[in-house]
């Protein structure tokens, strides 16, 4: 059995020894159910560390422990370290975000079909509203330097023009990474280490390992395999190593009121525009909230206030932060295995919440907060009855007329129940705290997008899925359906069973990341002319061009290209 390490502080007035005495027995009992070989936590209070623990290994085969000092790649978070520093550069007038990228990275340029002309700005990358893809998958796993990206991007296509729907974009974030290079004339990593980790004296925090006070933690599969930790072209948008020591000192920039570090690091006015709600104008976006580059209000504790959160998974690690910024309260958790994202979010929550309750029974005069409501004029347009919808769980059916709900992937049927204004209750769903039945679905019309909408237990409504086009696939794209396979592949990250196939009158983009699931993704496609395609939805990874390429017009070979690859037709 694994040791457990463990620090619990008492604050001015609360003895939170109480807490982790509680949650410790029930975090051990979920990662050992859960197959999670080694995870850290560290809660915040004001400026101070009041628990940290570690719990399980970070090196099974050796039995060394996990401690709150174990460095873990942290993904995405690495996202709010360039968004902090790029706020910096604001406030010593280096840069201002509501100007174009291309004001300070001349070279970037990238190709769109759209009639709406308006540059990308620096806000519009923060807040994941460029329209830039998500990734470019070719090089992303390798030591290629990410500056290297703004040459590969004048040959791709925006998803979407900027501020039309909040779309994440990790290749978004080493560019603003390839900005910070080109003002300060040195590396990004220079620039995060002198401005921001020295500053917090965060000793195993970093790019790489060799520069760590401790060695990092060692990554795992769901077998709890040992897995071969990859480089990271992108290293701004996921490419640091950090314990949740150092991570709780980096939480006090915004825990801390009184902290020096506000003037030292950054200003008040910058922590709170940080927190403050970039895409309230953005129709499509619906309830989902995004700050700089904070997640907003989404979770399902009532009575935190606001709440801003950012998670980061990468191949075998997974990371959340949470902050309560009305009360001073911020944990981290990190895992290092493969498939544990939803516990660690779980888990943090769950930590966040306890921290609440313990804090609100010190505080005098106590009103618990009341949830928001989150009205949405969600009567359908008369045109629209339903169809097949591109989600993120596959191909949903959606019958408003029979009253079904149909999963395509496993034709499993879903009743629906009619409720006024044009919502559906899902037959046998579970009661809400108030009683309603949730989750609740409904239709909308906006713009040239008819969108299926759900709304949660605490009545904030999420756009679920895009209407898939009803078009008949043009003849020259059914000469195409077949097997591909990659010419310009990346060893230590192959993508392999390309495809094209026509399924239910759609034509799909299939393909396999045998480093990450044996299962196949397939992403249906939309083609707009002969020789380009889209992938239908709306956000991440949707709205991505497929180009065909003429390689051998006497022999009428074609590539296909899509996210920087080059694939070849090798059978139908």
């Amino acid at each position: 059995m694994p040791n457990f390490t463990s620090k619990v502080f008492a604050s001015d007035t609360l003895d939170y020894s109480k807490l982790s005495t509680q949650l410790s027995p029930h975090i051990k009992k979920i990662i050992n159910m859960k197959n999670i070989v080694g995870l850290s936590l560290a809660l915040v209070d004001g400026d101070k560390i009041v628990w940290s623990e570690g719990f399980g290994f970070t090196d099974q085969k050796k039995q060394k422990n996990t401690t709150p000092n174990t460095p873990f790649r942290v993904g995405s978070i690495t996202k709010l370290f360039t968004a902090l520093s790029t706020l910096q550069f604001e406030e010593r007038g280096l840069i201002d975000i509501d100007q174009p990228l291309s004001a300070y990275l001349e070279r970037f340029s990238m190709k769109s079909r759209f009639s709406d002309e308006s540059p990308i700005t620096i806000r519009n990358i923060l807040t994941h509203h460029s329209g830039i893809p998500t990734d470019l998958y070719k090089g992303q796993w390798n030591k290629n330097r990410f500056t290297q990206l703004v040459e590969q991007l004048r040959n791709e296509y925006v998803s979407y023009p900027p501020r039309f729907v909040l779309s994440y974009s990790n290749i978004g974030y080493s560019l603003l990474g390839s900005m910070i290079e080109n003002i300060s004339k040195t590396t990004y990593e220079n620039v995060i280490n002198d401005n921001i980790i020295h500053s917090l004296n965060m000793h195993n925090t970093g790019f790489h390992p060799s520069t760590l006070f401790f060695m990092p933690s060692k990554a795992f599969d769901t077998d709890e395999q040992v897995q071969k930790i990859l480089s990271i072209r992108d290293i701004p948008a996921m490419g640091l190593y950090s314990s949740a020591n150092d991570l709780a000192k980096f939480i006090r920039l915004f825990t801390d009121r009184d902290s020096e570090l506000h003037q030292t690091i950054i200003s008040d006015e910058k922590i709170e525009e940080m927190f403050e709600h970039q895409n309230s104008e953005v129709q499509l976006d619906f309830d989902d909230k995004i700050g700089l580059p904070w997640i907003l209000d989404q979770c399902a504790i009532v009575d935190a206030g606001k709440i801003a959160e950012h998670g980061g998974t990468t191949m075998y690690y997974s990371s959340q932060m949470m902050i309560s910024s009305d009360y001073d309260l911020g944990v981290i958790v990190m895992a290092n295995t493969q498939g544990s994202r939803s516990t660690v979010n779980q888990i943090a929550e769950v930590v966040l919440k306890k921290a609440l309750d313990l804090k609100h029974g010190a505080m005098e005069n106590h009103t618990p907060m009341i949830a928001e409501n989150y009205p949405v004029d969600a009567v359908p347009n008369p045109s629209s009855v339903g169809g097949d919808y591109v989600t993120d769980l596959g191909l949903v059916s959606l019958d408003t007329i029979e009253q079904e709900l149909c999963a395509c992937s496993n034709k499993k049927i879903i009743d629906l129940v009619p409720l006024p204004n044009g919502w559906f209750n899902l037959q046998n769903s579970k009661p809400g705290p108030d009683g309603a039945m949730t989750p609740k679905v409904t239709e909308k019309i906006i713009g040239e997008h008819q969108v299926m909408i759900v709304k949660n237990k605490q009545g904030r409504t999420h756009r679920f899925g895009t209407l898939m086009p009803n078009r008949a696939i043009p003849s020259e794209w059914k000469k195409r359906l077949g097997q591909y396979e990659i010419i310009n592949q990346d060893d230590s990250f192959p993508i392999d069973q390309v495809s094209l196939t026509e399924k239910d009158n759609h034509i799909y983009l299939g393909y396999r990341m045998p480093r990450l699931s044996s299962m196949i993704i397939e992403l249906p496609l939309s083609p707009i002319t002969s020789t380009e395609a889209v992938t239908v939805g709306l956000g991440r990874t949707r709205g991505e061009t497929i180009q065909i390429e003429q390689f051998n017009a006497d022999e009428g070979e074609e590539h296909l290209l899509f996210s920087g690859l080059i694939a070849r037709k090798i059978s139908h």
